[in-house]
């Protein structure tokens, strides 16, 4: 890692225990399109945080474009916190990156969300009691294959304004 630098980290301490620092490379964060906003170190993120008087904070995470099951679910947290951070990774995630405990957070767990045509609105199976043939559910890969066409996913999955941006991106990304 040429180039690199360290810093001394104290993260919270697990199980009530002593913190523990720990010395950690730092590395140059990569550049990022103007458009997409700051991209904030962790340090940064909890200064925001208690600059906007937040106490507690969600984070969500995805790899997928943003659509409005995840939507649903940023309200419902945000019925439980102060504050909401969008985290979206690029590549793969795995389920056992980190211990959540550990780290200090919290995890909530949510059911599957999607657009009820008979509800005509986002639910999910705890919420809506009408058939799966009335639920639309897009995987984030038919998503991911139809801005890369160009092409706007269905108003119930994604906010137009939204998915024009996100095609706008993916035919930046395309010719970049």
């Amino acid at each position: 890692m040429s180039g690199a630098r360290t810093a001394t980290v104290s993260p919270p301490a697990p199980h009530g225990g002593e913190p523990v620092e720990r010395l950690v490379p730092v590395l140059r964060l990569p550049g990022s399109p103007a458009s997409l906003g700051p991209r904030l170190t962790p340090a940064q993120v909890r200064t925001e945080a208690a600059g906007r008087g937040w106490r507690t904070m969600a984070g969500f995470q995805t790899r997928n474009p943003v659509h409005r099951a995840h939507e649903y679910l940023h309200k419902v947290a945000l019925e439980h916190v102060d504050g909401l951070l969008l985290h979206p990774l690029v590549g793969e995630t795995k389920d056992d990156a980190y211990d959540a405990g550990e780290l200090g957070i919290e995890p909530l767990r949510f059911e599957h969300a999607f657009f009820s045509r008979r509800c005509d609105g986002m639910a999910t199976s705890r919420t809506c009691p009408h058939q799966p043939a009335s639920r639309l559910h897009l995987s984030g890969t038919a998503v991911r294959a139809m801005l890369e066409r160009g092409e706007l996913p269905p108003p119930e999955f994604s906010r137009p304004e939204v998915a024009r941006v996100l095609v706008d991106g993916y035919r930046a990304t395309s010719k970049g």
